[in-house]
């Protein structure tokens, strides 16, 4: 992956895109971020959960399983 690439990539996600993405309900990602177990950042009225971090949590999980 070139860097210019890596500049065009999100790194947040939408709240709603990445419950699909895990596997849970658009409510319980809500309530994920309210208790910190969710990487998120709120601009203005939106919330956007962070990618990077969240991809890293998801590896971590993989390699405890």
């Amino acid at each position: 992956m070139t860097k210019e690439h890596h500049k065009d990539e999100a790194m947040t996600l939408s709240v709603e895109h990445a419950a699909n993405l895990i596997g849970i309900s658009r409510t319980t990602a809500y309530r994920m971020v309210q208790s910190g177990e969710l990487p998120a950042v709120r601009v203005g009225r939106r919330v956007l959960i962070l990618k990077k971090p969240l991809m890293e949590m998801l590896e971590a999980e993989e390699h405890t399983e």
